[in-house]
């Protein structure tokens, strides 16, 4: 019996500018990203454009909401990250940014010339949650979120059975799996280079699926999360391999949910 393909669902998280070379990159081994954008910085110094993420789009890329203002409002040092707001404000931030997503690329187009399809592709009802799930405060805010998006991707941390352990060990995802909210496989590392390519192997061991996270995919020297465009090179020639020979298959939200 033939062995199911395993499955790469590839997210980029903070639609930094360096996201649009990424998408073309992609493109050229017919892989195609999920681009998690912060509505309040695009078209600001170091971010996407409205253009340029139309573009994106037009590609076939799944443009995400990654939450209206980010780092923007949250900084209540005395709690990191997002617990610097109340329940009520990550729900209501998250809410703005799928609103305010869609109305700045609305506003790009001459209303009168360009058609709706550009907006009807905008997948705004997709939320890639930032700064990690230990973040949205608790369960009633994840589940709150769940009525507003069609899907959401998590971070670790996360006790939701049948998703995460109590103490947030990744795994890869069944190829069958239909539940709208996915957690990262694996996180794209410079203290781990090879990590992300070794989650894949998983992946097509098993016909799972394996979910990706890359942050700055063009750091000048790397920094934890942030890679240098080397290694990102290196992933995606990896990638493009196994999807050669028929061991790999590349993914999008619309696939699993």
């Amino acid at each position: 019996m033939k062995k199911n393909k395993g499955k790469v669902l590839l997210t980029f998280d903070g639609g930094f500018s360096c996201h649009k070379a990424v998408s073309e990159q992609l493109l050229e081994k017919n892989l195609y990203g999920v681009f998690g954008v912060v509505a309040d910085k695009i078209n600001t110094v170091g971010y996407l454009q409205d253009e340029e993420i139309v573009r994106m789009v037009l590609d076939g890329h799944c443009i995400a909401n990654h939450s209206n203002s980010y780092g923007k409002h949250l900084a209540d040092n005395s709690k990191p990250y997002l617990e610097g707001l109340t329940n009520e404000e990550i729900i209501q931030d998250a809410i703005l940014g799928k609103d305010n997503l869609k109305q700045k690329i609305r506003a790009y187009f001459d209303v009168e010339k360009e058609p709706e399809k550009i907006i009807d592709k905008l997948s705004t009802d997709y939320y890639i949650v930032p700064f990690g799930t230990n973040n949205l405060g608790s369960l009633e805010v994840l589940e709150e979120l769940k009525k507003h998006f069609k899907w959401i991707r998590l971070t670790n941390g996360c006790s939701i059975d049948g998703l995460w352990s109590n103490t947030g060990n990744k795994r890869i995802y069944p190829g069958n799996y239909k539940n709208p909210c996915i957690g990262i496989t694996v996180a794209a590392d410079v203290r781990f280079p090879d990590e992300v390519k070794q989650k894949i192997e998983e992946a097509c061991e098993v016909g799972g699926i394996c979910v990706v996270c890359y942050h700055d995919t063009n750091h000048l020297y790397g920094e934890g999360q942030n890679i240098k465009r080397e290694q990102l090179d290196s992933d995606i020639e990896f990638i493009g391999q196994k999807i050669k020979s028929e061991e790999l298959e590349c993914i999008l939200p619309k696939d699993i949910i």
